[in-house]
């Protein structure tokens, strides 16, 4: 067990390095809005990176890199939903 949280807390640390404040909150925000319980704190902490590996795990996507694409798009935050307007535009034009 202690070995288990050791670990977290280690990935939890690589990937607040990754991520700055305003995108932690992005994502903490988008998570629970997606249903997820966690603290919007600014930071990549335990909870949110944990949150992010079980979403990607049930999803049956790598769970190497958090957080994944994938998981941003479904939680509404990656490029599909940043070029929503651009797409529907597009489409109109057809």
């Amino acid at each position: 067990m202690r070995r288990i949280l050791i670990a977290l807390v280690l990935f939890a640390a690589v990937a607040s390095a990754q991520v700055g404040p305003n995108r932690a909150r992005q994502i903490q925000e988008a998570l629970r809005r997606y249903g997820i319980a966690v603290r919007v704190t600014g930071v990549m902490d335990v909870q949110t990176t944990q949150a992010l590996k079980t979403l990607q795990k049930e999803n049956h996507w790598q769970t190497h890199r958090i957080p994944d694409a994938r998981a941003l798009d479904l939680i509404g935050l990656g490029a599909v939903h940043n070029n929503r307007g651009d797409l529907g535009t597009l489409e109109a034009k057809r």
